[in-house]
């Protein structure tokens, strides 16, 4: 949880406002930072300056851990679209691509939808900020 710690507090000094995580290595409102910084050249400046962090933190994931947040992830594309957003399966290692060009992030239909779909993923061990 070290590395996910030094991820938060890098994030933090590139203008990112990410807690600290918890004792379950959650990282509190990491889907909505994620939805709002993304996107954006301090989002993705931050993402980039502090990956290696991020890196450390997802390889102190057990195997457990990883397989639960896979399998978390792929309910959570699965609500998205049950919500109208045209979200893939997540890749092997639990990221969702989501193509910019087909989902706007930004817009309500998505918003509704993250936010119904986001209690599928927040007790699950993960690390979710980032490019």
């Amino acid at each position: 949880m070290a590395a996910l710690t030094q991820f938060a507090g890098c994030m933090r000094a590139h203008g990112v406002p990410v807690p600290d995580p918890n004792a379950q290595g959650q990282i509190a409102g990491s889907t909505q930072l994620e939805q709002q910084y993304r996107n954006t050249p301090q989002g993705q400046a931050a993402a980039n300056a502090c990956q290696s962090y991020l890196q450390r933190a997802v390889t102190q994931l057990t195997p457990a851990n990883t397989a639960q947040f896979v399998h978390a992830q792929l309910l959570f594309a699965r609500c998205l679209r049950a919500h109208g957003v045209n979200a893939p399966d997540p890749t092997p290692s639990g990221e969702i691509q989501l193509n910019a060009q087909a989902v706007n992030k930004s817009s309500p239909q998505f918003q509704r939808a993250a936010g119904a779909c986001q209690h599928l993923t927040q007790r699950v061990p993960h690390v979710a900020i980032g490019g």
